[in-house]
């Protein structure tokens, strides 16, 4: 499946239900851990090439698709990686904004994808286990 798969849970939780009524599996489309280049960066980490990781910055991909829209619609991919190089997150802290000031649930918007967003501007802070620190990303306002 693309995604975002579904604006919803209950959405969500019926398409699993029927991928499991048919014994089918849902699979997101994040291929990036299956190209040469990422699986070469995952094994030099592994044998700690470049030393202990500190800190990884990820930023989205700077166009329309700012804030809610370009961490749903793009920044799986980078959450995927982070999740393939250094295992689930421990915890995660964010902050959504709009123009400046935190974003209220009124502010939530129709993206260009079809789905629901909210913000222009996204921080998040992970900690990894493999690390001890903390990874961020960073989508740039639009």
């Amino acid at each position: 499946m693309e995604k975002p798969m579904t604006e919803t849970v209950a959405e969500a939780d019926a398409i699993l239900a029927a991928a499991e009524k048919k014994g089918a599996r849902i699979v997101v489309a994040h291929v990036r851990r299956y190209t040469s280049g990422f699986r070469q960066i995952k094994a030099l980490l592994e044998e700690g090439f470049v030393g202990a990781m500190r800190e990884v910055r990820i930023q989205g991909k700077q166009d329309a698709r700012a804030g809610g829209e370009d961490l749903i619609v793009l920044g799986t991919h980078d959450f995927d990686l982070m999740r393939y190089y250094f295992g689930d997150p421990l915890w995660c802290s964010a902050n959504v904004r709009q123009a400046g000031k935190e974003v209220t649930a009124s502010e939530v918007r129709r993206g260009n994808e079809p789905i629901l967003v909210a913000g222009d501007t996204i921080h998040a802070s992970f900690a990894f286990p493999i690390t001890s620190n903390h990874l961020e990303f960073h989508p740039l306002p639009g």
